[in-house]
């Protein structure tokens, strides 16, 4: 008698998982469970794993790179830790946002078809802002540390300003560097399209596949 009435009272809850081949008599539903609980072998379990390993390495290589350049040349060049450091920050921000999400979606109360959707599309949204953020940022910097270290050693910089003027005069300089720099964001946009599916998009997929099933089921 306990164990019947046990069962009802986690059946109206309503995140009983029914076997694919029992069809629901009451108000129970089939979440995705097996796929999006905090088990460890789950597609949002790995993903936020990937996070954080990308946080850390972010941490780890602009930290180290800030630190650098606050500690070498006798601070002359204190700017450019500056810069890394603001970098390190924006990226903090957004690792963070993603796995708060990846967290969201982990939460089986929120483990409903309508739900997960939304939060897929938001995940999806966050990879392609950080896709398209690099293939901006990364030529912004490369300009930015080169107009900043012309300033900083003008003799230097007034002796390679002079011979690129020499060759191809004022506006071939000028589109040379927009031409590379259009080049190395362009590189950069599909080396971030790469590495964005390899990380994420097996388990993007496999959350699509979860998220058609519970369509299936109603």
């Amino acid at each position: 008698m306990e164990l019947e009435e046990l069962k009802a009272a986690w059946q109206a809850s309503g995140y009983l998982e029914i076997p694919a081949n029992v069809k629901p008599e009451g108000p129970e539903r089939v979440t995705p469970a097996p796929l999006l609980s905090s088990a460890s072998r789950g597609p949002v379990a790995r993903m936020k794993r990937i996070v954080l390993a990308e946080l850390a390495s972010s941490v780890l290589l602009l930290g180290a790179v800030a630190a650098y350049y606050f500690i070498a040349f006798g601070g002359w060049f204190i700017q450019v830790a500056w810069l890394y450091l603001g970098l390190l920050v924006l990226l903090a921000a957004y690792y963070t946002g993603k796995y708060r999400l990846l967290a969201a979606m982990a939460c089986p109360a929120c483990q409903v078809r309508e739900s997960l959707q939304r939060r897929l599309h938001y995940l999806e949204n966050y990879i392609r802002f950080s896709v398209v953020a690099g293939a901006v940022l990364v030529p912004l910097v490369s300009g930015l540390l080169g107009l900043f270290f012309l300033y900083r050693l003008p003799e230097a910089g007034h002796r390679i300003l002079g011979q690129a003027l020499a060759g191809r005069g004022t506006y071939g300089l000028t589109g040379s560097i927009i031409l590379g720099l259009g080049i190395l964001g362009w590189l950069v946009y599909q080396l971030n399209r790469w590495w964005a599916s390899r990380l994420y998009g097996n388990h993007i997929q496999r959350l699509r596949e979860q998220i058609a099933e519970m369509d299936a089921a109603e």
